[in-house]
């Protein structure tokens, strides 16, 4: 079994596990309703599909409303008023680039629209979207992978080896 080889090495929970997780925290924080906003691209369309089967299987949570942009998209702020009129009680966003997640999360809160954004983890780590759009983003909630002493272990000897940390 290549899961059990001391030279596979895996420190991110594969993407379904982290949609359940997520949808564990949502009917754990009595979110029933829930807005996808998304890229038109094969990243963002596979994590949206797979978003909605565990929704579906989820059963506790109602998708209200879908929006779709291109990846350059830079005004939002129509779709936004069109979210607000669906009134979830959260929005998910599978918007593929730091920049275009930036600027919705920034049209959001221009409109004057708090909603609790789940996000992606790579997303929701990212030193560009962090250090572009913190002040909009800093309450993104996103399933960040558990630490654990073997993450740790291999974070140092690939520091001590590469001089740098892992990417991700």
């Amino acid at each position: 079994d290549w899961l059990a080889s001391p030279y596979y090495f895996s420190m991110t929970p594969s993407e379904r596990s982290r949609f359940q997780k997520t949808l564990e925290y949502m009917v754990e924080n009595d979110i029933r309703s829930v807005v996808f906003v998304y890229s038109n691209n094969a990243w963002s369309l596979a994590g949206v599909s797979m978003l909605k089967d565990e929704l579906q299987k989820n059963g506790q949570i109602n998708l209200v409303g879908e929006f779709k942009f291109n990846q350059d998209e830079t005004d939002y702020r129509t779709d936004i008023l069109k979210i607000k009129s669906l009134d979830p009680d959260a929005i998910y966003s599978l918007i593929a680039t730091d920049e275009s997640h930036g600027i919705f999360a920034q049209q959001l809160k221009d409109l004057g629209l708090v909603y609790p954004m789940f996000i992606d983890n790579s997303r929701a780590e990212s030193p560009v979207l962090r250090e572009r759009f913190l002040s909009v983003v800093v309450d993104s909630i996103y399933p960040a992978p558990q630490e654990t002493l073997r993450n740790q272990e291999f974070v140092t000897k690939y520091e001590t080896r590469f001089g740098h940390k892992p990417a991700s």
